[in-house]
């Protein structure tokens, strides 16, 4: 298993999906991973050719409205990584890291990076005597995953605040979340110098946040109706399956 697969797994369990539908008429594998049309396409493209360089298959990438959608319709490929451990069909909350990942740290932090690409925001407020305060931000359903970060994040030394439930609204359906934030210069750079990110979406915010000294809004970020209660969780010696 190499670095480059523990890293699409994150991107999978992030904003992909994966499907099957079987009938007498047709059956269908097909797994997709979504992205905005113009703040993501560049990334579509570099995780195009990993797909290519591991699998020997060229996705497809497909724009319609503002969203971008990267396409693969192969029975294998699902099957494969349903057999890693991603589940087929709706997985907000249940997803986690795939057991592979846990092998080694680096895996871990390459199925991070993946995961951050996809589902994380980062912000800059401005702070006295600062030119940027960086934040970057998981704000996840799954409390399986939210609890394998947490896992990542203590071995890599990377203070965090949470985990914290967040009750929003979304489309006028109610449901729950669990946000951390990772806030400050120390903790930024570890995160940089050990997970990083590939995303140019991600990468040309830094560089703007650092250069205008401002608050940049995160993309898609919408913090919708929200209450915050911290959950008692020991992440430190909580295991997970």
């Amino acid at each position: 298993m190499n670095l480059k697969l523990a890293e699409l797994c994150g991107v999978i369990a992030g904003d992909g999906h994966l499907s099957r539908y079987i009938s007498k008429e047709r059956t269908d594998y097909k797994l997709s991973i979504w992205g905005h049309k113009d703040l993501d396409i560049e990334y579509f493209k570099e995780l195009k050719q990993i797909f290519l360089e591991l699998f020997k298959i060229e996705p497809k990438i497909i724009l319609k409205n503002n969203c971008c959608e990267l396409r693969i319709n192969s029975k294998y490929i699902v099957e494969y990584f349903e057999r890693l451990g991603i589940p087929v069909g709706k997985k907000s909350k249940t997803v986690f890291i795939v057991q592979f990942v846990k092998y080694g740290l680096q895996l871990s932090c390459a199925f991070l990076r993946g995961l951050a690409d996809t589902d994380f925001s980062i912000i800059f407020k401005p702070r006295k005597n600062m030119n940027y305060y960086p934040r970057i931000t998981a704000d996840i359903e799954s409390l399986p995953l939210i609890r394998d970060i947490c896992l990542i994040l203590n071995q890599l030394n990377i203070k965090y605040c949470g985990p914290y439930t967040r009750n929003s609204a979304r489309n006028g359906n109610a449901y729950t979340s669990y946000q951390i934030d990772i806030n400050g210069h120390n903790n930024f750079d570890l995160w940089m110098e050990n997970i990083g990110f590939r995303n140019k979406k991600h990468l040309d915010r830094i560089i703007r946040g650092k250069i205008d000294k401002r608050k940049v809004p995160a993309p898609g970020f919408e913090p919708g109706i929200s209450s915050r209660r911290s959950l008692k969780i020991d992440y430190h010696s909580v295991t997970t399956g």
